[in-house]
């Protein structure tokens, strides 16, 4: 299941040809929103928080433009990011889980086999 900042947790996005982003996440036991993500393209990592999960996704799309040094040489549409940038979230349950997803993605792993894993 791919989920986006335009989709409900169990919607999965049609935007399959967007510039993809792991992002990886938990929900504190106060309800704010932790996460971080890796870009390769710019070798690039980001802690992220917020009050909801919008908040966190916005806070993604800043963190990401405050990265790019060069705007015209980005693999995504700078004047349309929401839209050409798209944040596969993964919400973890606990600090093995988080460990586990960034390890998986470390070794290569796809979205869906992440995801899948975690939520075994």
């Amino acid at each position: 299941m791919i989920l986006t900042e335009h989709s409900n947790m169990n919607e999965i996005s049609s935007k399959s040809s967007a510039y993809r982003i792991l992002l990886i996440y938990h929900i504190d036991e106060d309800g704010h929103y932790n996460g971080s993500y890796y870009d390769k393209f710019f070798e690039y990592t980001a802690c992220v928080d917020g009050e909801t999960l919008q908040t966190l996704l916005n806070e993604c799309y800043v963190t990401l433009i405050e990265a790019i040094e060069d705007p015209n040489n980005v693999p995504f549409d700078m004047n349309n990011i929401k839209e050409s940038v798209i944040f596969d979230c993964i919400q973890c349950q606990s600090d093995e889980e988080i460990e586990k997803a960034h390890s998986m993605k470390q070794d290569g792993a796809t979205f869906e086999n992440i995801n899948e894993e975690i939520q075994r």
